[in-house]
């Protein structure tokens, strides 16, 4: 008994002994110890007294239910002498000493651990707190967030995941996402992921994920490692980004880039539009894009390019009339805005096209008129689609940019026209100056030396004969032939009228000019003015003045002929100038090397006429030309 007493007196566990009805009737000194009181006061004391916010009966209870050996440990704050508190785990048992039942109670200090414990619970129900927050924001973020193991294994998916793929958490665990990438991009998305894995570094990839409704987009896929203290890779953290606007937007510019150096080059309209078609369908899979021009002359739209549409709706619209009641284009080019069509069924204008567009799967359509810089309609833009509807935002952006690099294409190529068409006008009008000059000049230099050398050899026939005067007469009339010709030449080379026009009619002129061609040789000359002289288009006169005098100079040097007739009329119709001698002909069908008659035939179809020539061998030579009055004169 004493050895127990020894043992219960210095044992380092706290140990009180309580009669049933709870009244400490001993405690040994490391019981003192732990509440700061002394074993005399103690004893006597009750557990209600020391624990805290004690309830009597709760106590009385659990030393009620100790049994032989121990029991349940449980945890209490204690009051202490000195007014603090203590946790302390308490352990009940029941036993008989000297005949007494007593309850001993058994207990140590926990309130470190206790501390700790409390600690322990609270952080974690801050992290259960944390981790409903975080949850709750990962499934309300817009972006699409995972999170993976180090080997790559998928163990969440926030629920904006699940709902855009129409996936459950547990298909898409582990490596099921990847059913829901597209099958061409699914090789380069897995093996970058599995390289990331083996780097351990962060890192980003493009792919197409798969809509609930079936739809593909572009998405970045953009993984960040999380390593521990020592460098260990934790986890892996993700965020999956929709770029489907960005890269459809990077397409369109990398299109109108193609599009504006197909341009630039100067390649075919045709060829062009059709590109420009292809880039609409190219975003927008499941349209049908046609570009038709206006054609002012008849007001109809004809096609500009190759069209994907059907064959029956192509042969439609081609040709279509443009008016208030007529299709789409016909419409958008008439009120010069977009025509939206949502329902072609319903469309009460659509007679002409409702049937091959209902007939090729097309149900709606929208038409843009294409506007030039000046703002006349160039001709119409139209998309159509397999499913009722008006266009989308997107789809009127880029159908606005079509309409606009179709107008740069269509202005660009009529421009382009112009100018070369300008260019062959140009070159033409010098080669026609050139002619004109070369006529002016044989008209003049030559047929004035004609003139003169006749002259001149009439003067040497007269000297032969003695006859001085008359030779005097002859080389008198060459001089003055001879300055006439070289004025001439100056007036032509300033492009002005010849100087016998300048104060006389034509006939008048014609008249003096004969007689000076002639005058002293062998051949009479006669001229016929009928008809009152209108008044002529310009350069009329000056030519059929030229013309005569080509005509006289020819008769002069190789017919030998001694009479030459000619009738100038004037009539309501127009005019005719007849010139005949009575030389010895010649072949017209024969090669020339002369300019005369090719200067002839070039000065009357300058002025819109008709030149003809009857000549033979023996039976001289008669030169028609006639110039109508009118529209084809003015022509």
């Amino acid at each position: 008994m004493e050895q127990m007493e020894g043992f219960f007196h210095h044992i380092a566990e706290a140990v009180f002994i309580a009669e049933p009805d709870g009244m400490i009737v001993d405690a040994n000194p490391a019981a003192a110890a732990l509440l700061g009181y002394s074993v005399t006061e103690l004893k006597g004391m009750r557990p209600w007294d020391l624990v805290v916010c004690a309830d009597r009966e709760e106590i009385l209870a659990e030393m009620a239910s100790a049994t032989v050996g121990g029991g349940r440990a449980v945890w209490r704050t204690c009051r202490c002498q000195d007014g603090t508190t203590k946790e302390v785990s308490l352990r009940l048992a029941r036993g008989h000493f000297g005949g007494r039942e007593l309850v001993i109670c058994s207990c140590h200090d926990v309130t470190e651990q206790r501390v700790t414990q409390t600690s322990l619970e609270s952080a974690l129900r801050e992290m259960e707190a944390l981790k409903e927050q975080f949850q709750l924001a990962t499934h309300t973020t817009p972006g699409l967030i995972w999170s993976a193991l180090p080997d790559g294994h998928v163990d969440f998916l926030n629920q904006r995941w699940l709902s855009y793929t129409g996936l459950s958490m547990e298909q898409a665990a582990g490596w099921g996402w990847a059913a829901a990438v597209h099958l061409e991009d699914l090789p380069q998305l897995e093996g970058y992921w599995r390289a990331l894995l083996v780097s351990g570094k962060p890192g980003e990839v493009e792919c197409r994920l798969r809509r609930h409704d079936g739809v593909y987009r572009w998405f970045l896929f953009r993984g960040v490692p999380l390593h521990d203290a020592t460098g260990t890779l934790v986890k892996w953290y993700g965020q999956t980004t929709d770029i489907d606007d960005r890269k459809r937007a990077e397409a369109v510019l990398t299109s109108e880039k193609r599009l504006l150096e197909m341009i630039a080059r100067g390649d075919e309209l045709p060829g062009v539009l059709q590109s420009l078609c292809g880039l609409m369908e190219e975003a927008f899979p499941n349209t049908l894009c046609s570009i038709l021009l206006h054609d002012e002359a008849t007001q109809r739209l004809r096609h500009a390019a190759p069209s994907r549409l059907p064959e029956d709706l192509v042969q439609a619209v081609n040709g279509a009339l443009i008016g208030p009641e007529t299709g789409p284009c016909g419409r958008a080019v008439f009120f010069r805005q977009q025509i939206v069509v949502a329902d072609i069924e319903a469309d009460p204008y659509g007679c002409l096209y409702r049937d091959a567009a209902l007939g090729g799967g097309l149900r709606s359509c929208w038409s843009s008129p294409i506007l030039a810089s000046n703002g006349r309609v160039l001709g119409t833009f139209a998309s159509y689609t397999p499913k009722p509807g008006w266009p989308t935002p997107r789809e009127q952006r880029l159908t606005e940019q079509c309409a606009h690099l179709a107008s740069i294409a269509i202005e660009r190529k009529r421009a382009a026209d112009e100018l070369r068409a300008s260019e062959q006008r140009r070159a033409s009008a010098v080669i026609e100056e050139r002619n004109r000059m070369a006529r002016d000049i044989h008209d003049t230099l030559a047929q004035g030396f004609t003139g003169v050398i006749i002259q001149l050899e009439a003067a040497a026939d007269a000297r032969g004969q003695h006859l001085e005067e008359e030779a005097d007469q002859h080389i008198a009339r060459a001089s003055e032939l001879a300055r006439e010709s070289l004025a001439e030449a100056r007036r032509s080379v300033r492009a002005l009228r010849p100087l016998a026009l300048e104060t006389r009619p034509l006939g008048d002129a014609l008249g003096e000019l004969f007689q000076k061609m002639t005058a002293g040789t062998g051949l009479r000359a006669l001229l016929h003015v009928e008809g009152s002289p209108p008044l002529l288009p310009a350069g009329w006169d000056e030519n059929l003045l030229r013309i005569g005098q080509e005509v006289l100079t020819n008769t002069l040097r190789h017919a030998g002929a001694t009479e030459f007739e000619s009738w100038l009329v004037f009539g309501p119709e127009g005019v005719r100038f007849q010139l005949r001698d009575n030389g010895r002909g010649f072949d017209p069908g024969a090669r020339n090397d002369g300019f005369g008659l090719l200067g002839i035939r070039e000065r009357a179809l300058a002025l819109g006429g008709a030149l003809t020539v009857e000549s033979s061998s023996g039976n001289g030579t008669r030169v028609v030309i006639v110039l109508p009055c009118g529209k084809n004169a003015e022509s």
